[in-house]
């Protein structure tokens, strides 16, 4: 705000700029305040996401097998969960380090997200 002079006066011109310098920051609090709603949305769907899959993962490997299709599948799917896990882990830290930056701007969340998002930490001791 303080850049350029709120009023510069020529010989056949006068140049204002205060408005336009205020509606300009106005602007720029505005998209940043819809940059930091998208990205806390983004955090809270993506931790989300990540829960559905731990309690499928969970309902999967504690399903006892009717059958011997069933038992193969679930033989097959505890052989790929650690893959799963790891990746599911790597999403979580994406989600840390956007939380990081919403603590930067001191962004106000909702405790209950954030506990959310460390319960997800613990799901893979869990499974």
């Amino acid at each position: 705000m303080t850049l350029s002079e709120d009023e510069v006066n020529f010989d056949i011109l006068r140049v204002i700029t205060k408005k336009l310098k205020n509606e300009l920051a106005d602007q720029a609090l505005k998209l940043k305040d819809r940059i930091l709603e998208a990205t806390y949305q983004y955090c809270n769907d993506t931790v989300a996401d990540i829960q559905k899959s731990y309690k499928l993962m969970q309902t999967r490997i504690s399903h006892d097998p009717q059958n011997e299709r069933e038992l193969i599948e679930t033989k097959e799917f505890i052989a790929k969960a650690p893959m799963e896990i790891v990746r599911l882990t790597d999403i979580l830290k994406e989600v840390e380090k956007h939380h990081e930056m919403l603590e930067e701007f001191s962004y106000m969340y909702k405790d209950q997200d954030i506990d959310q998002f460390f319960l997800m930490k613990i799901w893979p001791l869990r499974i």
